[in-house]
């Protein structure tokens, strides 16, 4: 149900910026809604997935009260969507593509070692405002 809003709240905003007719959606579990056909065609893919592990007191506090669970955790360890983002990208990215993707304030470490351990590199940490590590990116090799 959530992703269906979600998926409706990105038409209308193409729509409003009038932007619809150079946009594709597709629906589907991370890589699986996209063609076969369409290998290696992009140079960027950006991700805020899931990341907040499973029973962390965040989930109950402030504004996160009112988001859905599947928006915010992957009912695990807060790494799976990363694994599963990380590992089939390069199957999408062109020739020095590159990755990036938000994370919770704590996984830098655990982003960046995942990043390594597939192969990518040029792996830098982006901060926010405040200093704290919130983001990684990678360029396919």
């Amino acid at each position: 149900r959530v992703l269906f809003r979600s998926l409706g709240i990105a038409k209308e905003n193409a729509h409003l910026l009038d932007i619809s007719e150079q946009i594709r959606f597709y629906q589907g579990s991370w890589f699986e809604a996209l063609p076969q056909n369409i290998a290696h065609q992009f140079d960027v893919i950006l991700s805020n997935p899931p990341y907040i592990p499973s029973g962390d007191q965040h989930l109950t506090e402030g504004d996160l009260r009112f988001e859905p669970d599947t928006a915010l955790t992957d009912f695990h360890d807060g790494l799976s969507a990363y694994k599963a983002i990380i590992s089939v990208a390069t199957n999408y990215l062109s020739l020095h593509g590159l990755i990036a993707l938000e994370h919770g304030y704590d996984q830098s470490i655990a982003v960046t070692d995942l990043l390594k351990d597939l192969g990518w590199v040029d792996i830098q940490i982006h901060h926010d405002l405040a200093g704290i590590p919130r983001a990684a990116s990678a360029k396919l090799s």
